[in-house]
């Protein structure tokens, strides 16, 4: 493991200490070395869609629901709540819709100690559930992991505070600079609100301090994902729709088309594209749909209809002036 310096230092050292040139793994919603805790009622596709953000990662893909990927590397998902059945099956899917799985690195209940207590102390002789993810994570070095789920990766009250900052710090460590990813369910008693009065950051189950450390917060329901973080603003991305006699054909959630578009729609999306466009004439047309689909928290597929319409034939750079003028 690699030594960290330690220590105050003055402005110019401190600037010039190592750190990741990047800072974000997916923009908007997983910083580099941050937190994600994505939640919701059993059955709602947590994991499927962790897998989503994992196989975007791993696979060097330029956007995930349409926000640009930044970082690319191995996802390491420590599965300890799902059978190996269940979770070769979600693999399985992948690979048949033309996804590779060789840069996701899965570790289950039977690769792993079980049951699983990362507040557990060392054994004489023994490494303990702490060091063993240490060395395991280690041995990869991911660009994130994923931790299905939450709950089972300690004992004792998940409400207390205490105990909930010490699994947690215990999660960190392990995962080294790696971003980290938790995936937990919500109360009994969770609700979802498109209006936004439900409580992103209260309504996942055990101690508040959970989420008061979260980087970003992900709700799941059965037909939407609802995110907020310290980036970006409460936003719903409504998903499309599938269940087991019904399996999505890519092996992946996908969104629902127009997901997060206002009453303004295609309108807002033109509007952005040719601001864009007039102040950078010469972007390029891949960057320019995952910025516009990142802002407008909409499909780069949208995107890509919306400037196509703007500007048929081949790309040339800034819209016309007519175009924009008509606009």
């Amino acid at each position: 493991m690699s030594s960290r310096p330690s220590g105050f230092h003055p402005g110019p050292s401190y600037l010039a200490l190592p750190s990741d040139p990047v800072q974000w793994v997916i923009r908007d919603l997983i910083p580099v070395n941050g937190l994600v805790n994505i939640y919701g009622a059993p059955k709602s596709r947590k994991t499927r869609l962790a897998l989503g953000m994992a196989e975007a990662i791993a696979n060097g893909k330029p956007s995930w629901f349409g926000f640009e990927v930044c970082k690319h590397g191995p996802v390491c998902v420590f599965q300890i709540d799902t059978p190996r059945g269940e979770m070769r099956a979600r693999l399985e899917a992948l690979e048949a819709t033309g996804h590779s799985t060789a840069n996701l690195y899965v570790s289950d209940r039977l690769t792993s100690p079980f049951p699983y207590n990362i507040l557990e102390p060392a054994r004489p002789g023994q490494l303990s559930n702490l060091q063993w993810l240490t060395a395991a994570v280690e041995k990869v070095k991911p660009v994130v992991l994923i931790v299905d789920t939450w709950r089972e990766t300690f004992q004792g009250d998940e409400n207390s505070s205490d105990i909930a900052k010490q699994a947690m710090d215990g999660i960190v460590s392990a995962a080294g600079p790696a971003a980290v990813i938790i995936l937990s369910h919500s109360k009994k008693d969770s609700l979802f609100d498109v209006g936004g009065s439900d409580n992103l950051f209260g309504d996942n189950r055990g101690s508040g301090y959970v989420a008061g450390r979260m980087d970003t917060v992900v709700k799941m329901t059965d037909a939407m994902m609802c995110f907020q973080g310290r980036s970006v603003g409460r936003t719903n991305l409504p998903i499309v729709r599938y269940d087991k006699n019904n399996p999505p054909p890519s092996g992946l959630l996908e969104l629902a088309e127009g997901a997060g578009l206002g009453d303004m729609g295609h309108a807002m999306i033109d509007q952005l594209l040719i601001a864009i466009l007039t102040s950078e004439p010469h972007i390029g047309r891949n960057k320019l749909e995952l910025r516009v689909a990142a802002q407008m928290k909409v499909s780069q597929a949208t995107v890509k209809r919306r400037l196509s319409e703007l500007k048929p034939g081949p790309w040339r750079g800034a819209v016309d002036t007519d175009t924009a003028a008509a606009a």
